[in-house]
């Protein structure tokens, strides 16, 4: 903690909260268009939000994000979140709205790649189930 410089370097969750809001939302737009590309299949919304940084220091810290929302014809929100979370590397979503809500503040670098992998994982088990 004492190289404030490269703290959102090392520690995810301070990079999270540093983030600004330009960068999630040029994440989540990021993120929707592959999956729109990748797996037709979703209806996706991409829409500012907010995040809560959570207990501890900062109980109840509401930051802006943006999420990307989806949903599915055949397969409901709760049971799409449940097979992220089930899946390798595990995806945490909330559902919302019958929707699966993710949230950009929480995703880096690489990642909307595997997320939409898990996406694609998580619906090819759901339709074949």
């Amino acid at each position: 903690y004492r190289d404030s410089s490269s703290l959102a370097r090392r520690l995810p969750v301070m990079r999270m909260l540093r983030s600004s809001v330009e960068e999630i939302e040029s994440t989540s737009r990021q993120l929707a268009a592959q999956i729109e590309s990748d797996l037709g299949e979703f209806d996706c919304i991409v829409s500012e939000d907010e995040s809560y940084a959570g207990g501890g220091a900062l109980p109840g810290l509401k930051l802006a994000t943006w999420t990307v929302r989806l949903s599915h014809a055949r397969i409901s929100a709760e049971r799409l979140a449940w097979a992220l979370r089930q899946g390798e590397p595990p995806v945490v979503a909330r559902v919302q709205d019958a929707r699966v809500v993710l949230d950009c503040r929480t995703i880096a670098g690489d990642e909307p790649s595997l997320i939409v992998a898990a996406l694609g994982a998580a619906l090819r088990e759901l339709l074949e189930s």
